[in-house]
Order: C-alpha cells, then sequence, then structure tokens
C-alpha cells in the first residue's frame, strides 16, 4: 500500500480529530456515547482536584480537572474532557481529547505526524509555530502546535501523536489563542498522566 492509499485510509480518522477538537469547544450540542469498561476514580496520589478516567478497552488512563465535563465517545474519541465555562460571555470550552486508531499499515512516527498536517490543512488554513520530538506515555511522540481562525474563533492548538503496537494514539488541546497559556498547566498535568496500559 502507498502512501496516498495510507492517506487515504487514515483520513478519516485524521479528519475526525481535527474536526471535533475545533468544534467540541463550542457549547450548542451535549451528546454523550458510553464506551464499554471506562471507569472513573480518585486515588491518593492525584494532584487534589484531579479524577482518573481508565479505558480497559482501548488501554488509556489519564487524568482530568473533576470540574471538566468529561464526554465519552464524542464524535469518534475514546474520550473528550472540557472546561467549565469561565462566565456568561465565554462560549468556547477549552478542551482536550484522546482518539485512539488502528494504522492500516505500519508506518514511522514522523509519516503518521506528516499525514495528519497535510490532512488538517486541506481542512483549514493553519500555521504551525512548533513542530518538535517529545514522549507521551513514555514513548517517543511528536507535537505538533498552531493556530487557525475558526467560526469568529482565533484559535491555538497543540496534538500529540505516538504509535505503539501499530496503533495511533492522538491527544489534542484547543484554546482560544489568547487563553491558551491560561489552561496549560492543568493540560500538561493531563498530558503528564496519560498512560498506554
Amino acid at each position: 500500500m502507498n502512501k496516498k492509499n495510507i492517506g487515504k485510509r487514515l483520513a478519516i480518522f485524521i479528519i475526525a480529530t481535527m474536526m471535533l477538537t475545533v468544534f467540541s469547544g463550542c457549547t450548542e450540542e451535549e451528546t454523550t456515547t458510553t464506551t464499554p469498561a471506562p471507569t472513573t476514580s480518585a486515588p491518593t496520589t492525584l494532584p487534589p482536584g484531579f479524577l482518573t478516567y481508565e479505558n480497559s478497552t482501548y488501554g488509556i488512563k489519564i487524568m482530568y480537572p473533576q470540574e471538566w465535563e468529561k464526554l465519552e465517545g464524542y464524535m469518534d474519541t475514546v474520550v473528550l474532557f472540557r472546561s467549565s465555562l469561565e462566565d456568561a460571555s465565554d462560549i468556547f470550552q477549552e478542551n482536550l481529547n484522546v482518539v485512539v486508531g488502528d494504522l492500516p499499515q505500519p508506518m514511522t512516527l514522523n509519516e503518521f505526524t506528516d499525514l495528519n498536517i497535510e490532512q488538517i490543512k486541506t481542512l483549514f488554513t493553519i500555521e504551525v509555530v512548533d513542530s518538535s520530538p517529545t514522549t507521551l506515555a513514555n514513548i517517543p511522540a511528536r507535537k505538533v502546535i498552531y493556530t487557525l481562525k475558526q467560526g469568529g474563533y482565533d484559535l491555538k492548538a497543540m496534538q500529540i501523536y505516538t504509535i505503539k503496537d501499530d496503533k495511533a494514539y492522538v491527544i489534542s488541546y484547543m484554546a482560544e489563542e489568547d487563553k491558551y497559556s491560561d489552561f496549560w498547566g492543568t493540560i500538561q498535568i493531563m498530558i503528564d498522566t496519560f498512560e498506554i496500559l
């Protein structure tokens, strides 16, 4: 299978991830579909105000702020977490979601990352402000940060991609550009506590 065919097979996965990241911040629709075997608990090792989300079906675990909304199976994610509205004028909820998907064939992390960026650029005009190696769940990963305008919002997004056992794991964080750093401490805890079980 060539790169073009891989791109076609992954396009739905990639597009769904990006679209839900952008649109999940809007507060009009609230649909929740539960995926099998999730649990939420509060072990004693958590930072104050955080809960643990674990999904044995997808083999992931992550901590999240207890005041954030948790939506399982939302628009093909494993889970999506949305911040609380700050006040009556706040109409965009900053959010972080986790998507897990099978790769149609083995590919490198750089190939997967480049393919994702190419697909996102077919939907949105983005400006990549950072693309660098990192780790996710103690596995080599790539982090891409970009800005975009969508639906009257100036947004800033970060996606972290990793691959393990021919499965792709994508964590996406989206915020209004001027509030991106306000939530960074919380987002960093969530990313740092993400585990692939």
